[in-house]
């Protein structure tokens, strides 16, 4: 539970004061300003979300229950589908169980996928029974998360690329080879990991504004009005956090990555720390809970029982 408050309260809730600021003048902002207050976001909803699953599950786990999990370290995918099997585990079980599979086995989508085989081929034929159930789902799937067109666009978006990436897979694995890209060296895993976060990033900037005209502003200002500087002028603390906060705010991201690649890798933390003896055992049980009440966001506007979520 402390984790999921350290997640929500110190990383999100700062987070957050960033990307407001930032959206609440999308035109007047930079291109570094609108990609870092991109990335924030990315961040902010996971630690948000993921937050909430911890302090849920723990508490459930006080009570004797034990909840199905929700997240399965999302940032470290190498591809959309996998980010996706990560991501909110039980709402993509959902749409795969009660959506997809009945749509697979539906008898119009078999008649289909045969015709297109008969006049076109095999190939063409699989690829009816993957895209109809899959586009279905994530059109599906962005009307749950909202009723938007933005949100319309955003399940279109997701939806291609899980597509793309599923039809085009040998080609692609020609092409790799064909370059001679070592596909089991980690650079080429920390490129994926990389590509991955960017992809969702982008289609967190299509929801995030709030409406398609804005969003593509955002781009506008990516490609035409970049300003690298921004990075190192001292502007970025001109965007709701002072600097303390802004770096506090990147440190905690850091701490975020770690404490998950630990646990990517198998490492159990919080038994490991159960296990240790009672010194220091005791020692970081509250340095966890102070870091949360030092660090964590407050203030007369503030709410900390507001969860972005409990928005769709």
């Amino acid at each position: 539970m402390v984790w999921g408050y350290f997640k929500k309260m110190v990383i999100a809730d700062r987070l957050a004061i960033f990307v407001n600021a930032v959206l609440g003048n999308i035109a007047g902002e930079t291109g570094a300003h609108l990609l870092v207050a991109s990335i924030f976001a990315a961040v902010q909803s996971y630690c948000d979300f993921s937050g909430c699953m911890d302090i849920v599950g723990g508490f459930s786990q006080i009570l004797g229950l034990k909840l199905e999990e929700n997240f399965n370290h999302p940032f470290f995918s190498r591809s959309a589908a996998e980010f996706w099997r990560r991501w909110h585990i039980t709402l993509g079980t959902w749409f795969k169980d009660y959506v997809y599979m009945p749509m697979v086995i539906s008898p119009r989508v078999i008649g289909l996928s045969k015709k297109v085989r008969d006049r076109f081929g095999t190939r063409p034929g699989k690829v009816v029974m993957t895209v109809v159930p899959l586009m279905a789902v994530w059109l599906l799937t962005g009307l749950w998360h909202g009723t938007g067109w933005n949100y319309i666009v955003w399940g279109l978006y997701w939806g291609v690329l899980i597509m793309c990436s599923t039809i085009f897979a040998p080609e692609m694995k020609k092409l790799t080879k064909a370059l001679h890209i070592n596909t089991d060296a980690g650079s080429w895993k920390v490129f994926q990991i990389v590509r991955t976060f960017l992809v969702f990033t982008v289609g967190r900037m299509i929801t995030l504004p709030g409406s398609l005209r804005q969003a593509g502003l955002i781009f506008r200002h990516l490609v035409l009005d970049f300003h690298p500087e921004n990075f190192f002028d001292g502007s970025m603390y001109a965007c709701g956090l002072d600097p303390r906060n802004y770096i506090l705010a990147w440190i905690c991201i850091a701490v975020l990555m770690v404490v998950d690649h630990m646990q990517e890798k198998g490492v159990h933390v919080r038994e490991h720390i159960a296990g240790s003896n009672i010194v220091f055992r005791w020692a970081v049980y509250y340095t966890a809970v102070f870091a949360v009440i030092v660090f964590g966001i407050y203030g007369p506007t503030y709410n900390a029982a507001d969860f972005i979520y409990m928005r769709f």
